[in-house]
């Protein structure tokens, strides 16, 4: 019906009802009047109710959230508790017409995916107090609400990148590569060819590993295999791992300014020897050119390292991958990890990344003519864990993590089958299946990755520095 319609119907009523003289009708009006004021009383109360509830819902909003801003998520617990208290106590105080007791709001904080996140509850109880239903015996009305707000900060984490730089790595990175080294090395290697671009100091033309190699028109000297690959253009496994990790700067430092994580480098190399190549810093720039300075260290010759002259040679019987030394010089290097928060006396988390072929060949207890290679069959005194002690010792990895509190990541390079090469065939290929799996049991659980012949290094490398940002682990 229209409007109009409407208050014409009740201008009508009301007009009949003045013109009623009975007595029974005013009085039943009367009668309904008293509730219906009442009623409308009532209404006026509880929507004066529903508009403070709004208000302190909405103040429960603001101290909920004031608990996790990126300043907040810096600070510890406590404060943040005290921050969110603080904020809807002192709001409330300047409402009125409500009852509220301070000593009433509950705060409560989780933390559902560890250290770097945290969950604030806000919830609070209070009276509205009424201004009709006092004389119907109820004074206030009770009202409450809560509200909930979280965030996580992406963790701050130290890198320590280990990198295998022992004479296996100077092998060519694609079969192509392989092909071409052993097609211009036919003297070498009993006739069959070597793929190893070997870099020795002391060459010659007619013995050892340089073998039939032509001189270097610049010194008039016989090439090593190393000089013969570079002037081959043929690209090392070494070349890669170095190029990766120059590259894995560039991804830290963009991945860094999207997540407003702090992220700190450092680089060391391992052979015979642990070399720590550059101390931890945030200056990923100086990580990186430091990075792209590395390059497979010279021996003196086949068997001989080269002497702390650099101008003769120590036999070491070509114990060149230590692991044991590997291991005690991440050990010497390594600080304890924290959460990554930046919570006053917390520290960075810490992950290390190794990248190597996974293959040993060390002096066992100094002695060069008692080597842990290839060799299944060695008699329990001399193996230093339970497994092969050519590859990876999980166990030492276990350690290494539960002393430190650090996360492990394994970028295993493919040590690549070489059916014709002597050594490959009598110390390698026995046990090269156990390789993989020996080094994945040593890195923490989805920070493992195997580069193939032919594979990309640095986009491996990355996919591992990602895997390890996006688990960060979180310990309590």
């Amino acid at each position: 019906m229209p409007i109009p319609s409407l208050l014409t119907g009740l201008r009508h009523f009301l007009s009949r009802l003045r013109r009623q003289r009975s007595g029974n009708v005013m009085m039943l009006f009367a009668l309904a009047a008293i509730p219906m004021a009442f009623a409308t009383g009532m209404g006026v109360d509880y929507a004066r109710a529903a508009k403070l509830r709004t208000k302190m819902n909405a103040l429960a909003d603001a101290a909920a959230l004031a608990a996790v801003t990126a300043t907040m998520m810096n600070k510890d617990d406590a404060t943040a508790t005290q921050t969110a208290t603080n904020m809807f106590n002192s709001q409330a105080a300047l409402l009125s017409g409500v009852t509220y007791d301070p000593n009433s709001l509950v705060v409560t904080l989780s933390k559902p995916n560890g250290p770097g996140s945290r969950t604030v509850t806000v919830t609070y109880s209070a009276l509205s107090q009424n201004v009709f239903g006092g004389i119907l015996g109820t004074p206030a009305i009770a009202i409450g609400g809560s509200s909930t707000a979280n965030n996580m900060t992406a963790p701050d984490i130290d890198f320590y990148l280990v990198l295998d730089n022992s004479p296996s790595m100077a092998l060519p990175s694609t079969q192509a590569g392989i092909n071409t080294m052993i097609a211009n090395t036919p003297k070498q290697d009993s006739g069959n060819g070597c793929a190893f671009a070997c870099h020795f100091l002391s060459t010659s033309a007619t013995s050892g590993d340089a073998i039939g190699n032509p001189k270097d028109p610049a010194t008039g000297k016989t090439m090593d295999n190393f000089a013969l690959a570079r002037s081959l253009k043929v690209v090392l496994r070494s070349d890669l791992v170095v190029e990766a990790a120059a590259d894995l700067t560039d991804t830290a430092t963009a991945t860094k300014a999207s997540n407003g994580a702090a992220y700190r480098m450092a680089i060391a190399t391992f052979d015979a020897n642990y070399q720590q190549v550059q101390t931890m810093t945030d200056q990923l720039a100086t990580v990186k050119k430091v990075a792209q300075g590395i390059t497979i260290p010279p021996m003196w010759a086949n068997s001989y390292a080269l002497a702390s002259d650099g101008k003769s040679g120590v036999k070491n019987n070509d114990t060149n991958t230590s692991f044991t030394n590997m291991i005690a010089g991440i050990n010497n290097n390594l600080a304890t990890a924290g959460n990554g928060t930046r919570v006053n006396g917390d520290k960075p988390q810490a992950v290390i990344f190794i990248v190597t072929d996974g293959v040993r060949d060390e002096a066992v207890n100094g002695d060069i003519n008692n080597r842990w290679i290839g060799q299944l069959e060695r008699p329990s005194s001399q193996m230093p864990y339970a497994q092969s002690p050519f590859t990876m010792d999980p166990q030492v990895c276990e350690n290494l993590k539960a002393k430190s509190n650090v996360r492990i990541a394994i970028l295993y390079t493919s040590y690549l089958p070489l059916p014709k090469n002597a050594f490959y065939n009598s110390n390698v290929k026995p046990f090269q299946a156990q390789i993989a799996s020996n080094l994945q049991a040593c890195a923490s659980p989805g920070l493992f990755t195997e580069v193939q012949t032919d594979g990309d290094i640095s986009a491996a490398l990355t996919q591992l520095f990602q895997a390890a940002v996006s688990t960060a682990r979180l310990t309590n």
